[in-house]
């Protein structure tokens, strides 16, 4: 599910969706650095990796978007008057917002994360595209579902069109939590661990709510990589308050 970009850029892609001449998208490792705003790193440090990201895969920096991520469920659509939100400061990035959706050129929507679940949402057909950032919360909140909605909803586009992405997350072999957290979730999704302790499996979390939304379970590529497992991604359970951020992007070109 590899593709390179560049020799010193590994970028995880939906491989199905390369065939897309008109769809740019991906995941970035640990390679290129932090590309989120909101951590502890310099911001003109995280705005010369977005500056070198933007040149390897030929977009401007203004057509970066994106949001002040809250682990809610509040996803906004973006238009080409939103490009560069988020690009240069976080101030203006969409406050408190975890999913984008858009149906507009050159509009490089973009969501971070270090550990919690990459969500990407596709109508080919139609050229729609989206963007959600689902940590336990997000999930709990079924942000996925509440996207599948709004493709629906607003753009009048069929369930079983809709294709969706799983990037690369943290997996339950690492992530641990305790029953308060694990009540919200399905049984499917957690593993018995010992003293009301359980592992939760946020990817099958997510899985099975787009399942239950309607889309078809050959329609969603899972990456199955756990970042906290595998040192090519930022990890926040394995580094804590230092860890950097991977950005999750799309755009139609």
């Amino acid at each position: 599910e590899t593709g390179v970009v560049t020799d010193d850029l590994v970028l995880w892609q939906i491989k199905p969706w390369r065939e897309y001449s008109w769809l740019l998208h991906g995941f970035t490792t640990r390679s290129i650095g932090n590309l989120a705003l909101h951590t502890n790193d310099r911001p003109e440090a995280v705005l010369h990796r977005r500056e070198l990201l933007a040149e390897r895969v030929k977009v401007f920096t203004t057509e970066w978007v994106a949001a002040q991520q809250v682990h809610g469920d509040q996803i906004v659509t973006v238009t080409e008057e939103n490009q560069g939100y988020g690009a240069f400061s976080y101030d203006t990035a969409f406050p408190a917002t975890d999913g984008l959706i858009t149906d507009r050129k050159r509009t490089f929507l973009t969501t971070y994360y270090a550990d919690c679940v990459p969500l990407y949402f596709l109508a080919p057909e139609q050229r729609v595209i989206a963007l959600a950032h689902a940590g336990w919360r997000g999930t709990a909140k079924e942000i996925g579902r509440k996207l599948v909605f709004r493709l629906i909803n607003d753009y009048r586009i069929d369930v079983k069109s809709i294709q969706v992405g799983i990037a690369p997350s943290v997996g339950s072999c690492c992530y641990c939590v305790d029953e308060e957290v694990a009540k919200q979730f399905p049984e499917k999704a957690l593993k018995n661990a010992t003293h009301g302790k359980y592992f939760l499996d946020l990817t099958e979390a997510n899985k099975l709510q787009l399942i239950e939304s309607g889309i078809e379970p050959a329609n969603i590529f899972c990456a199955n990589v756990c970042t906290c497992c595998e040192s090519e991604f930022f990890s926040y359970r394995r580094e804590g308050e230092k860890a950097g951020r991977m950005a999750a992007f799309i755009m139609i070109k």
